[in-house]
């Protein structure tokens, strides 16, 4: 399977197809986009649901800097120097769906289709050029009739850890 059908299975149920917004990119920024050589790129490994003992596992051993056990058997990640909540760099999409049922604010902050799909564009492109990626399928919201289904697609074994927490992990027939 080619990095691209793994990028367009992993991205599956967004509003827009990986096709349309490709398209969409190429003719907003041509100068930008350079489709010479991206099927060249190596393809990342895909580590899809790992469990919690084996995300602890990668993270030791990919990311040993930042990365220990601690007395207790917890994971401890340093994070960097940006840690916390960033509530100012938040961004709705402003659509048809968005405009009249969004609170719009300093926290809030429209932004256009045109931008997202740039944004969309550079965040796929720089996905593509890890070593590895991790994948979690999960669910926000206990309720079957009102929950959400959510994939993560992240590059630190601590951000899955984290994101599987967070939520409810989809399991069996959920995936």
């Amino acid at each position: 399977m080619t990095f691209q059908d793994q990028m367009t299975h992993l991205l599956a149920g967004s509003d827009v197809a990986p096709s349309q917004w490709l398209e969409y990119y190429k003719s907003m920024q041509p100068q930008v986009l350079k489709t010479e050589g991206k099927d060249d790129f190596k393809m990342p490994d895909l580590i899809r649901n790992p469990s919690p003992a084996r995300t602890v596992e990668l993270s030791l051993k990919f990311e040993s800097e930042t990365s220990e056990l601690t007395d207790t058997g917890a994971l401890c990640c340093k994070s960097g120097a940006k840690t916390g909540r960033s509530p100012k760099d938040k961004r709705i999409v402003d659509n048809i769906e968005s405009r009249d049922n969004v609170w719009w604010g300093p926290v809030n902050i429209p932004l256009s289709t045109q931008s997202f799909m740039i944004n969309r564009e550079r965040a796929i492109d720089y996905l593509r050029s890890r070593d590895r990626l991790f994948v979690v399928d999960a669910f926000a919201g206990h309720d079957p009739e009102h929950r959400l289904s959510i994939r993560i697609i992240c590059e630190r074994a601590y951000h899955a850890l984290f994101m599987r927490n967070m939520l409810i992990p989809a399991t069996g027939k959920d995936l």
